[in-house]
């Protein structure tokens, strides 16, 4: 898995491409936790991964409670594919804000 940040304005924009499965979640979950001390709105962009499984589902499960402790807000953006059946299938959906694109996620945030 790559993972690329990038800064919009107040918000950072992690970029992942790839699988985001049990291999690849701890290298995930490191760069989420940097990323959570410098970032107060996080945008995961979801357009380049082809396959999540369980073990990456519950890694951003659980960023999103350390977010959610650090008063801070996380979207997911770009949700496609098997990745977006994943969600549909666990109903994950229903946790996590998610929106066709990173600019609708961005501005999704309040002023």
């Amino acid at each position: 898995m790559d993972i690329s940040f990038n800064q919009v304005n107040k918000t950072t924009v992690v970029a992942l491409s790839g699988w985001l499965d049990a291999a690849a979640a701890p290298e995930l979950k490191q760069a989420l936790a940097q990323c959570l001390d410098q970032a107060s709105q996080l945008v995961i962009d979801f357009s380049q991964v082809a396959f999540i499984d369980s073990t990456g589902l519950g890694t951003l499960i659980s960023f999103l409670k350390n977010v959610e402790k650090a008063g801070k807000e996380m979207r997911i953006a770009c949700l496609q594919g098997k990745p977006l059946r994943l969600f549909e299938m666990t109903r994950a959906y229903k946790i996590f804000a998610i929106h066709k694109t990173v600019d609708l996620a961005i501005k999704s945030f309040s002023p």
